[in-house]
């Protein structure tokens, strides 16, 4: 999941909570509500991605993927959410998996 700065801590801890997520990926302007994350709930694993710029600037390798799509077409890449603005935020409906 890439955590929400519009949400509230309680509000990205129930998203968390409700799509049993504990991997969270997150560029360096948003650390410190990982932080805040990672203290409510120590299971979460963060992963700090490099900026934009420096992925496309940097050359890559080529990632091997060996399951058929009928293997991999139902297990979730993404998990899209509503921003919460209304309420408590949830998940999209269909665009879990890609």
């Amino acid at each position: 999941m890439v955590p929400s700065i519009r949400n509230s801590l309680s509000m990205n801890l129930a998203l968390l909570r409700r799509t049993n997520c504990d991997k969270i990926f997150y560029s360096k302007e948003v650390a410190h509500l990982v932080e805040e994350l990672k203290a409510a709930r120590p299971s979460i694993v963060s992963v700090l991605m490099p900026s934009f710029e420096a992925l496309i600037e940097s050359p890559y390798k080529a990632y091997a993927f060996h399951k058929t799509f009928a293997e991999a077409e139902d297990q979730p890449v993404l998990i899209c959410h509503t921003s919460g603005s209304t309420g408590e935020n949830t998940r999209s409906p269909g665009l879990e998996a890609c």
